[in-house]
């Protein structure tokens, strides 16, 4: 189903989009196995721009905007590979358009909104029963759904909006938020893959244009690679995967209409 602003989860083999917009929010799962998507279990309520993290069959999709209107929430919800349960524990903040990283029982939720355009600057861990508040994002951020990658102790969050689209980058150690070399151009709704030293970022949109760059970070600079084959926002990508094996699925196309593409990067 075409949709935008949904959740990525998992690699580029083993990976969930995860709800979206498609005419308005939506409770629809998908799962891809490496050559083709079918049905998971819904989401018990309809949802768009969440944070996702961990794997195909263990993870959580957390915070973003209800139906109606978007309405930013402070649930979460953790998937088996089959269905979704509520987690144990609420985000301590409100937030839509939030980021997600790491696993399921050591993940991350950063940055977001509680009204649609306020940007948030608090992060929290999760340790799979429970949120606790970590320190608070060197820049205040939304617009950041997909745009994270790492694990809890060494996460990346690239671009997003501070007020219009950023070309920041800030790097998490487990306890503190940096900024980091910044990116070549500004983005927001971009998509990721890869680890904090070895990641990329493709996609998204630079305020005004939706785009088909893809960047590779090598933990100090960052370097553009073969572009994807239509220009996307509001994408899912692959979190858990590679630099060398990404996936790129869904979003937003210029137009702007609602996409179903599936585009598959690898690298050697």
């Amino acid at each position: 189903t075409a949709r935008q602003a949904v959740g990525g989860i998992g690699t580029q083999s083993a990976n969930l989009v995860v709800g979206g917009y498609v005419s308005a929010e939506s409770t629809l799962v998908e799962e891809y196995n490496g050559s083709g998507w079918t049905a998971g279990g819904a989401l018990p309520a309809a949802k768009n721009s969440g944070g996702g993290f961990g794997t195909q069959t263990a993870g959580v999709y957390a915070g973003g905007g209800l139906s109606p209107n978007s309405t930013a929430t402070n649930t979460s919800q953790e998937y088996n590979g089959t269905s979704w349960t509520a987690s144990p524990g609420n985000l301590n903040t409100t937030r839509d358009q939030t980021a997600g990283a790491g696993t399921e029982t050591a993940g991350l939720c950063c940055g977001g909104t509680p009204n649609g355009s306020a940007q948030e600057n608090t992060s929290e861990e999760y340790n799979g029963s429970s949120w606790t508040a970590g320190n608070n994002l060197s820049t205040a951020v939304r617009s950041v759904n997909n745009n994270s990658l790492g694990i809890q102790t060494a996460a990346l969050l690239v671009g997003g909006n501070s007020g219009s689209a950023t070309t920041t980058v800030q790097s998490y150690d487990g306890t503190n938020w940096t900024a980091t070399t910044v990116l070549p151009e500004a983005r927001i709704n971009l998509a990721t893959s890869g680890t904090q030293t070895d990641g990329l970022a493709f996609g998204g949109n630079d305020g005004s244009n939706i785009e088909n760059t893809n960047l590779q970070f090598d933990g100090s600079s960052w370097t553009a690679l073969s572009t994807m084959g239509t220009a996307r926002d509001g994408l899912g990508g692959s979190p858990s995967g590679t630099s060398s094996a990404a996936i790129a699925s869904g979003g937003r196309q210029p137009g702007p209409a609602n996409s179903s593409l599936t585009e598959e990067y690898n690298f050697t």
